[in-house]
């Protein structure tokens, strides 16, 4: 998952599946930051959980609070209620989720589940990205591919298999807004 990070063989700190990017790294106030030259985007972890469980990412200027693959899995409004506070709190625009955070409920549409965690980040004027590989949740329902083919050309809620994907889609808005 692109949203964990590791240390590298030489003690460089590195976002998960990016290896063929450059970085720098600085540490400050026991905070290590990570910055992508090629693809603008800047990651800062606590060294002393090691962990990327809500930290901030600017990514083509824009400030993105994004949830590590580790933790609980979100499957009721009162942590969905955290979890947009908690980003409000980092004065995030875009939220980066991992599929693995969320259950199953949040994949089969009827459950109702994906609209109020949806309509949450709406209400709070946040975006929504939820990351990691779900075809074969595709492949089982039309309802679901359909969905997440709206969701991606909207504003508000995208899927992306990495957060490259998240990446590339707020430096083409970014152009295509100047």
């Amino acid at each position: 998952m692109a949203a964990s990070a590791q240390f590298g063989q030489q003690g460089r700190f590195a976002p998960a599946g990016t290896a063929g990017d450059q970085y720098e790294t600085i540490v400050q106030r026991n905070i290590l930051f990570c910055i992508a030259r090629s693809c603008s985007i800047f990651y800062a972890a606590d060294r002393k959980n090691g962990s990327m469980n809500g930290n901030v990412l600017l990514i083509s200027g824009v400030r993105v609070f994004s949830c590590g693959a580790e933790g609980p899995r979100i499957s009721a409004e009162a942590e969905v209620n955290d979890l947009v506070s908690e980003a409000l709190g980092q004065r995030a625009d875009v939220v980066v989720l991992p599929i693995e955070r969320l259950t199953e409920d949040f994949l089969r549409l009827r459950t109702g589940f994906a609209g109020l965690l949806i309509q949450k980040f709406v209400n709070y004027r946040l975006c929504l990205a939820i990351i990691g590989d779900i075809e074969s949740a595709l492949a089982r329902s039309e309802p679901l591919r359909n969905f997440v083919y709206e969701s991606n050309r909207g504003t508000t809620c995208w899927f992306f298999e990495d957060v490259g994907g998240l990446g590339d889609k707020l430096r083409r808005t970014e152009r295509s807004s100047t």
